[in-house]
Parts: C-alpha cells; structure tokens; sequence
C-alpha cells in the first residue's frame, strides 16, 4: 500500500434570500438558505520516480450542524466535484457548523448525528481501505458561521483544511555493509511495519483516546514464526490480522525505491503496549532471522540531541533511513526479535517527522 499525505482545501459559502420587505432586517432565525461546496486538492511533492498515484478528493460527505449542535442537512458529492447552483445543499440560516469526510463513500443515510460522526470508525483493511488513492480519507470541518446580509441575501463564507487520518510511512535502506553478497553474507529479504493500528475515529483528539483501547485492532505485515515467540509484545491471536499486501514489502532496488505504508494513531509508551514497528528482516548465513527494528516510540533511542518521535498521529508523515555499515559476514548488527527494542548495534537510523515544516530525528544503535 503506496501513498501519500493530503491537505485539501473546502470553500464553504451561504447564501440565504428573503423578502424585500425584509431587506433592512437583522439576520433571523432558520431563514432559508443554501450551502455551495467546493473541494480543491494542491498539487502534491512526491519522491521523483515512484510510482505513487496522485492524491485526490473522489467524493465528499458534508453535514452541517444546527443551532442544537446536531447534524440537521447533509449531501454528498459522488464525484468530487463542486456542490453549487443547483447542486447547493438547502440549509437556513441555523446552520452553525460544517464537517466535511472525503473518499469515504455515502455516509450521510448510516450518520445522522454529531455523536455518530465523531464515533464512526475507518478500518485499514476493510471498507474505505487506504490502499487506494480513491480511499484515502480525511476530515476536516468549519468554525462556527457568521451571516452578514448582501443585498437580499444573507452570506457566509468559511474555509475547511482536510487532513487524512492516516499517518504515512515512508522507508528507504542505504546498504554499505561490507562483504554483501560474499560467501557467508547474511541476506536481505523485506520490510514489514507491526502493531499498526487497524482503526480510527474520523473526529476526535489526534490520539485514540484510552476509553477505545479494549476495542483495539492491529495489522502487521508478518505472524509470528510461532505462536508466543514475540510475547508479552505481540497482541493476542483475536487482536490482530496479517496482511502483507498492505505492510510488507520485498526488498528490491535498494539504491532507489521507497516503500509506503499507511498506519493510523498509536500511542504506545513501552514495547508492551504495543507501539508500532518498522523492521527491516534479513536471514543469516545459517538461516536464522534477523531484524533492524525502529519503534515509533518515546522510549526509543534516538540520537542525542535530536527530537524524538513520542506517538504516531494522524496527518503526519514519518520518512525513515535504515543505513547498514557493518559486516554483513558477521550478522551486520541485525537481532531477533524485532519486538525487542535494539539497545546498541552498527545500524543508523534517520527519521524525519513532517508536518509541513519539517523536524529532523536520528538514532544510531
């Protein structure tokens, strides 16, 4: 699963006519009105020579909320495109609030209400699936409306960001290890990320809130060789999925690809709460596996004086640089398990934390 980070930008305005009797009144209550949507996605900076789709807004649901805080209109936008002229969405002027949830389909007959909005779940492997660009989702929503009146009209105007409720991940491997590919070598073999959250809220606080945690889910890209081999630092059977096709990924061209994956909030503290981890798995001369881990965790240890990455939250992304110098007759710093954060080794990691303006991480083991 390939993508990247989207920030669209959704232009809201109102319109709502009265009489010319009224054309001097203040601004009443619940006159009518209608609502003109438009949804522009920017062009977008992505590596050179990937083949990762461009990102774009397919369709839209908006709902609008009244002077109750409840949802009172809604529409979709099955293609994308502009909710204007005869395509307006009809509100009064109760309209108070405007949330806007892209590429997720038709929700506007299943939510009805702010509390089942703020509540609706994504599942990363199921339906509004990330992997497509056509699925990737995200929210955004209006402070609240302000009316002035032009001519016989009454007009609001009020600008939405959307922000994909997926955090991004990116992974590059530099291979300098001596001796690779020698009789004796260890070899490379893929990535894989583990303990990625299955699900998220589409509103809400950045993070899962603790009140969610019995509900959690994760995916990763491989099980364990057997069962209880990762233990205490692998959910049980019933708590998470296998799937390779979204977080594992065959090594190829080491020298010029860059693997994605699309992961959702996790706020783990220790190996045991299950952070999320990106490996990257090799095999030794013997057979025996090995694994350079990254936790995208507080407790990792990053270089001194960098920052430090403390949790995975929606709408960043996470740029990771896996560079092996050692031997790679001797197990070129690789360990097992990949659960067990690595305390020293010959591995440098790099991690860029970007949100807009970018913070730059380092590790070395």
């Amino acid at each position: 699963m390939k993508k990247m980070i989207l920030a669209a930008l959704a232009v809201i305005t109102l319109l709502a006519s009265c009489s010319k009797e009224n054309e001097n009144a203040t601004i009443g209550q619940g006159v009518k009105a209608t609502l003109n949507v438009s949804v522009n996605a920017p062009v977008l900076n992505r590596a050179a020579g990937t083949s990762l789709p461009t990102d774009a807004v397919g369709n839209f649901c908006v709902f609008i909320t009244d002077n109750r805080n409840e949802i009172a209109w809604s529409a979709y936008s099955s293609a994308g495109s502009d909710l204007t002229g005869s395509d307006a969405v009809t509100v009064t002027t109760n309209a108070q609030n405007v949330y806007v949830v892209a590429n997720a389909g038709d929700l506007t007959a299943s939510i009805t209400t702010l509390a089942q909005l703020n509540a609706y779940l994504t599942d990363l492997n199921g339906t509004g699936s990330q992997a497509a660009a056509a699925n990737r989702w995200a929210t955004g929503h209006s402070a609240a409306l302000s009316f002035t009146q032009v001519g016989n009209d009454f007009k609001a105007t009020t600008n939405i960001t959307l922000t994909f409720i997926a955090a991004r991940i990116t992974v590059t491997v530099d291979n300098q290890m001596t001796g690779y590919g020698d009789p004796g070598s260890l070899t490379l073999d893929n990535i894989a990320v583990l303990n990625a959250r299955g699900e998220s809220h589409l509103f809400g606080t950045s993070l899962i809130p603790a009140t969610y945690s019995p509900g959690k889910k994760f995916y990763t890209g491989f099980d364990e060789p057997s069962p209880g081999d990762f233990a205490p630092n692998w959910p049980v059977i019933a708590d998470y999925t296998v799937a390779t096709s979204l977080l594992s990924d065959p090594l190829t061209n080491m020298a010029t690809d860059t693997y994605y994956y699309y992961v959702f909030e996790n706020d783990a503290t220790t190996a045991a709460h299950l952070p999320t981890i990106v490996t990257l798995l090799g095999t030794d001369d013997d057979g025996s596996p090995l694994s350079w881990p990254v936790h995208l965790a507080p407790y990792e240890q990053w270089t001194t004086g960098s920052g430090s990455v403390s949790s995975i939250e929606r709408g960043k992304s996470y740029n990771i640089n896996i560079k092996l110098t050692s031997d790679a007759t001797n197990g070129g710093g690789g360990t097992w398990p990949p659960t067990e954060p690595v305390i020293s080794s010959t591995v440098e990691i790099t991690v860029s934390l970007t949100d807009w303006v970018p913070v730059t991480l380092a590790k070395e083991f």
